[in-house]
């Protein structure tokens, strides 16, 4: 049922592209990927581990760290007063006093 569906939205894609003007070419025969795996054995998935996370757990700390700077206000956001009307938009001296 997925590839079905996987090859009808291929088909479509396929179509779309060409309706907007590119070629495309069907590129069959490259090595697979699952076959030569950049990690082949256990020792090097836990040597990649090993380095990948002491630095996520930085970047988190580092994420943390910078939340708690955030703090929110407790007073109230004033705008400036123009008491001049000269320098309203003609709109809003109508609507707004």
């Amino acid at each position: 049922m997925q590839d079905q569906e996987a090859q009808r939205l291929g088909a479509k894609r396929q179509r779309f592209l060409f309706n907007q003007g590119y070629s495309y070419k069907a590129i069959r025969g490259l090595p697979n990927e699952d076959d030569n795996p950049l990690f082949s054995t256990k020792e090097g998935d836990q040597k990649l581990l090993r380095t990948i996370l002491p630095h996520r757990d930085s970047n988190e700390h580092k994420q943390e760290k910078f939340t708690k700077k955030i703090v929110p206000s407790t007073g109230s956001l004033q705008r400036p007063v123009n008491p001049s009307n000269k320098l309203k938009h003609e709109l809003f001296k109508t609507y707004r006093k």
